[in-house]
């Protein structure tokens, strides 16, 4: 009898002990079935940890990736819907797009908020001035990922990667030494008045964020081929596919970039961010390696 009950006892203890341990052994399963599985555990792993309160001022581990159910994303982005003139529709595609973001390149992404707080206050200057939405800043996040001096392949340079023609449309000066579509604020001006005359033509953001990469005749034509349809995802089979994807990748951005706590990304501390900077005018000739030395 004493050996049964003393079984009895361990057994209970064990079990007790199993129960106060961390809810990070809920992925420790040997061989999940298939990916399904592995997916269903990370959810209701980043569920759990989301229901604890952590303490004031804890920081996650940097390795750290929380995964969510489609739900929360469709929750949280109805809150941006609900502050944005841009509607966001959270699809399949546009789930894709935020792992890539939130996921496998958020390196890339913390990196980018931390160039953020240099370039983004000086975009809502602009985009107040000639009264667009706010959000148009994400814009410049998949043109150059907020690097001034981003050049594609196909020849597109600076902040919102505008092409040598197009450039002059908006009277940006491009020479052997000068090339403006480099400059922040007169690139940001000229992607400022770009948008504003593709928004007058479709009357519509999505639109008007796909012809700022295909063009507006691509757009056109997308719309007479679905029959007269002004809907993005409607015209979309009819778009090419890196205008196709670019709308989708919009919206990924302008989630991940206000939900990136949420996604355990933490970007570095900016040492110029943008309100800590004045231009300063040069009446002679002076060199880069004096200014650098000042």
């Amino acid at each position: 009898m004493r050996k049964y009950l003393l079984l009895i006892f361990l057994c209970f203890a064990f079990a007790i002990q199993a129960d106060s341990q961390s809810l990070f052994n809920i992925l420790n399963k040997e061989k999940p079935e298939n990916i399904n599985e592995i997916n269903q555990r990370l959810i209701h792993f980043t569920s759990e940890i989301l229901k604890e309160d952590l303490p004031e001022n804890t920081v996650m581990n940097a390795n750290y990736i929380p995964v969510f159910s489609d739900e929360v994303y469709q929750e949280r982005m109805d809150k941006l819907n609900a502050k944005s003139p841009i509607q966001l529709d959270f699809k399949p595609i546009v789930r894709r797009y935020i792992d890539a973001y939130a996921i496998r390149h958020r390196e890339k992404t913390a990196k980018i908020i931390e160039r953020s707080e240099l370039y983004f206050p000086l975009f809502e200057e602009y985009l107040d001035k000639y009264q667009l939405p706010l959000e148009l800043k994400y814009l410049s996040v998949i043109e150059s990922a907020l690097d001034p001096k981003a050049k594609s392949r196909s020849g597109a340079i600076g902040l919102w990667q505008f092409m040598y023609n197009a450039s002059k449309m908006f009277d940006l000066r491009i020479t052997s030494y000068i090339d403006e579509r480099m400059d922040p604020d007169k690139s940001t001006e000229a992607a400022c008045k770009y948008l504003q005359y593709l928004y007058r033509i479709f009357g519509d953001w999505k639109l008007a964020l796909a012809a700022y990469n295909g063009g507006p005749g691509i757009v056109r034509e997308a719309i007479q081929r679905s029959g007269g349809k002004t809907d993005f995802w409607e015209i979309s089979p009819y778009l090419p596919e890196q205008t196709r994807n670019y709308v989708p990748a919009f919206i990924a951005v302008y989630y991940v970039m206000n939900y990136s706590s949420e996604h355990n990304i933490v970007p570095a501390k900016n040492v110029y961010p943008y309100f800590r900077i004045s231009p300063v005018t040069v009446n002679k000739p002076i060199s880069f390696q004096h200014v650098a030395k000042v």
